[in-house]
Order: C-alpha cells, then structure tokens, then sequence
C-alpha cells in the first residue's frame, strides 16, 4: 500500500494557484445565483442573480481571493472546517459591508447574510480542494 503525500500549494507556481482561485470565485458566484433562483422560484431570478453579483464578487475576490492565493502552503494546512468557517464569516462581513441603503440584514430578512456566508464558505472550501493533490510517495 503506498503512502501519499501532498503537493502544497506553495511548490505550485503563482499562475495555477490564481486560476484556481478564479474557479471557485465561479462556482461560489453560481452556487449563489442557484440558490437566489430556487428561493424566488424564477430562472430570472437566477439571471437576476447572476448580473447583479459581479460586483459584489469582485470585491470579494479582492478582499479574500487576493489573500488566500498569496496564502501559499498555509491554506492546505488548515483544516476544512475551519477554512469553511471563515469563508462562512468573510461572505457575511462584505455583505453587510456592502448593503448600506437597503439594509437587507434587519431581522425579517436574514436569508441574505445567511446567502453570503454560505457563498463564501463555498468558495474557500472550493479553492482548498483545487490547489490539493496527492502523489504517491516514492
């Protein structure tokens, strides 16, 4: 049987590790924009969804992307959960950051903070899985 060992992010090189972070920037985006579309009930509101959130995504990739990539090694060695966890915390501080005039987090619509902590728990998980591999040991 033999041993694995893993490749950690920082024997990658910038480029990879910057390309996966995009991957799960979209997959966070389109986890989103689903779940925006099953709670309205409408394919608009995935359309809606899917329009609306590049700039709240791009800010997101600048506050946390930026950082995770350059996080190197570090990112692997975390555990999931608590990547997850400050994902979690990070969608729902830049959405309350953001949502200034609505104010969607007043208590009747807690779905919203709720929306972005799951976006951002799904992007970072996201990123830890992609720039993880396993090798055999030799």
């Amino acid at each position: 049987m033999a041993k694995t060992n893993l490749i950690t992010s920082q024997s990658r090189s910038l480029f990879p590790r910057v390309v996966s972070s995009f991957v799960a920037l979209g997959v966070s985006w389109l986890a989103a924009a689903a779940a925006f579309g099953i709670s309205v009930k409408s394919p608009y509101g995935v359309l809606a969804a899917l329009i609306s959130g590049i700039p709240i995504f791009a800010i997101a990739w600048i506050v946390v992307g930026i950082p995770m990539v350059l996080a190197g090694h570090r990112v692997i060695q975390m555990p999931i959960w608590g990547l997850g966890l400050l994902g979690a915390v990070a969608g729902a501080i830049i959405f309350l950051a953001i949502d200034r005039e609505e104010q969607l987090y007043r208590a009747e619509n807690i779905g919203w903070p709720a929306l972005a902590s799951l976006s951002g728990a799904i992007g970072i998980v996201t990123y830890r899985l992609l720039i993880e591999t396993k090798r055999p040991q030799r």
